[in-house]
């Protein structure tokens, strides 16, 4: 077993199996094999967990150097994602926490390849705090919402360098998610548009002549009928995603091993590979799952929540609904909020639909290994009108 292994899956024995410092009982995921099915139980197993080296960091750890009469603390929690599912306006609001001290920037640190600069990301300013903060009981926080869509690469070296991390991810409706992720790399001008009107994303081999491509509705129909063409053309569908998920042994990336690049705005939406990677490499106590719409209608229960999984009292925030009917913080801080931007149009009926039901057997897949969440799943499930 490799230092990046967590556990791997007997396909003749349902138990997870491995020897560790400590040993914790807890409810976990094994694989259940009856005949030819395969699916995804809750059974009570040990919890293996990477033995850290001697004297290795950890989350929350903190240490001082000479120079400087301050202390670098390694961030206590991730918020992992997903992207455009809300990390942007979660962070604002909790950087006003007066304990909480959050990198404005995405980090990014263990989804690249340079992961020997440890000491470039211990010594981010972000992370130094004060004696008397530490002594206070403030914590550092970073948000990289590529940690969830590059989980095959992140999740074993968070594991690997901060094993008792407290993870966070904000899931969203997959299809709005898709929607949504659309508009943001039109906005930065990264969808063209050939003379035809073909549809797609910009690259290194950007078709000569091509030109951006309007942000609307109808260039999101457009890429939706090319993805439709790709699905045809390889014989897929969100099936045979989960299928192929299901049963594999190992990290399973759709980016990798489904997708074609040009699609990766709705690969991302594919959650159950995400969770499996962490769920195989965490407790499941590390890892604190919240929902976009949540958030957007109650943010404060939604922190109030994030603050007591962080052992972190409650703090006030200041808001009020704006003019578009969203939550913002108060001042300065809260013109920065999306919720104060200007809408961009709504995708048309059919396009959700069709997404709505390429996403339903991942989102009845992740509804099994999350059953106390399936009201809100059952939400997304709701076809569009």
């Amino acid at each position: 077993m490799t230092t990046e292994t967590a556990f791997r899956i007997e396909k003749k024995n349902p138990t997870v199996q491995g020897i560790c410092l400590v040993i914790v009982v807890c409810v976990t995921v094994g694989y259940l094999i009856d005949g030819d099915r395969k699916s995804f139980v809750a059974s009570a197993q040990p919890v293996q967990l990477i033995k850290p080296k001697e004297n290795a960091d950890d989350a929350g750890q903190c240490s001082s150097s000479k120079r400087h009469p301050t202390y670098q603390c390694l961030p206590t929690s991730l918020l992992i994602g997903v992207q455009k599912g809300g990390t942007g306006e979660l962070i604002l609001w909790l950087g006003s926490h007066p304990k909480i001290h959050f990198d404005p920037r995405e980090v990014r640190y263990f989804q690249t390849e340079q992961l020997e600069r440890w000491g470039t990301y211990v010594r981010r300013p972000a992370f130094r705090l004060s004696p008397s903060e530490v002594r206070g009981g403030h914590i550092t926080m970073e948000k990289s919402p590529g940690y969830a869509r590059l989980h095959c690469r992140a999740a074993p070296r968070i594991q690997l360098k901060m094993p008792s991390a407290k993870l966070i991810i904000i899931l969203r409706d997959p299809a709005k998610r898709a929607y949504s992720g659309f508009q943001h790399h039109c906005g930065r001008q990264r969808v063209m548009q050939k003379g035809d009107g073909t549809v797609y994303f910009k690259g290194p081999s950007t078709t000569l002549g091509a030109k951006r491509a309007p942000c609307t509705a109808k260039t999101f129909d457009r890429l939706i009928q090319k993805f439709k063409r790709y699905l045809i053309e390889t014989n897929r569908s969100g099936t045979d995603l989960v299928s192929k998920w299901a049963e594999s042994n190992t990290c399973f990336s759709p980016h990798d091993d489904y997708m074609e690049d040009p699609y990766h705005i709705f690969s991302t939406g594919f959650y159950p590979a995400v969770f499996s990677e962490y769920w195989r490499r965490f407790n499941h106590s590390q890892l604190l799952v919240i929902f976009s719409e949540e958030f957007t209608a109650a943010p404060k229960e939604v922190l109030y929540q994030i603050e007591e999984y962080l052992s972190l009292e409650h703090a006030s925030y200041e808001a009020h609904k704006n003019q578009n009917g969203f939550w913002v913080l108060d001042g300065k801080t809260g013109r920065r909020s999306k919720g104060n931007r200007a809408r961009y149009p709504p995708a048309n009926a059919e396009a959700m639909r069709f997404l709505n039901e390429f996403y339903r057997p991942s989102v009845q897949a992740l509804m099994k290994m999350l059953p106390e969440h399936k009201a809100n799943f059952d939400k997304w499930l709701i076809e569009p009108h």
